[in-house]
This record gives C-alpha cells, structure tokens and sequence, in this order.
C-alpha cells in the first residue's frame, strides 16, 4: 500500500491524472490531478497553496495513534503538510478544505466522527491555516474529488 505520494509539475503542466487514496493514505501534486476518496466517520483535509497551484488530500481515521501511522490525523497532516512544502507549496499560503466525520453506523457511538471533526478543527486553527470550506458531520457518506 503507497501511503504518501507526490508529483512534480511536467514540463508542459497540462497533464491531468487521477488518484485514489483511503484510509492512511496521503496524495500531494503540483501538476493538476484529481484526488478521490470515499469517507465515512474518517476526514480527508485538502491543503491547497494558489499561488504556487500546489495541492494534496490526506484521509485519517482517528484523531491521535502509533507513532507515524498516517491513519491518524495527527500524522497525516505532518505528512501533507511536508508533502505540499517538499514540492515547493509554501505553508503560510495553505487554505483547507475539510469533509467527513459522519455518524453512518446507527448502532456505534458519535464520539468517533465528533472526536475526528473536533480534531481537525483544532490543528488547523492551531497552525493557522484557514478552512475555505467544509462538509462535515451528518449521517451519510461522501465521495470527495478534490481537483489540484
């Protein structure tokens, strides 16, 4: 399983692919891609810099966890965010975009996808960096397709 990928601007910068990632995984481009991915209770955060056009999508399941285990947000937005920067995205330009962190086990306990959005919130806040937009909680799942 490939959990954190990027990809460099082609000469050209016209060529657009897809990607799909899921739980762990981390996408970061600096050539226009769409990234997808399914969500449940977990988060996906799109970073994106426009004056560098270089953007990327994580997808976590729990708040905190082992060590580096991109699964858990507090790794997988290091990673993102290292990811965008090692590919020239500079942090202080990053807006957010944030989806998931639905209740769509009627039988378990909400604390998991309110524990997640609370999460996100929280680290993006406490970066600094803006959330643009978001679509979270509720009770159904969501397809996201984030255009770099």
């Amino acid at each position: 399983m490939q959990l954190a990928t990027a990809e460099r601007r082609t000469p050209s910068g016209t060529q657009t692919g897809e990607v799909t990632i899921s739980i762990g995984g981390i996408h970061g481009s600096a050539q226009p891609t769409v990234v997808r991915t399914l969500l449940g209770s977990c988060i996906a955060v799109c970073l994106w810099d426009p004056t560098t056009r270089i953007g990327g999508m994580n997808h976590f399941l729990l708040p905190d966890g082992t060590s580096g285990d991109p699964r858990f947000g507090v790794h997988a937005m290091d990673r993102l965010i290292g990811v965008l920067m090692r590919l020239g995205a500079r942090r202080e330009h990053f807006v957010a975009k944030v989806f998931g962190g639905a209740h769509v086990l009627p039988d378990a306990s909400p604390s998991v996808p309110e524990g997640n959005i609370a999460f996100v919130r929280t680290f993006l806040a406490e970066d600094g960096l803006r959330i643009l937009t978001q679509d979270v909680g509720g009770t159904s799942p969501r397809i996201v397709r984030f255009h770099t």
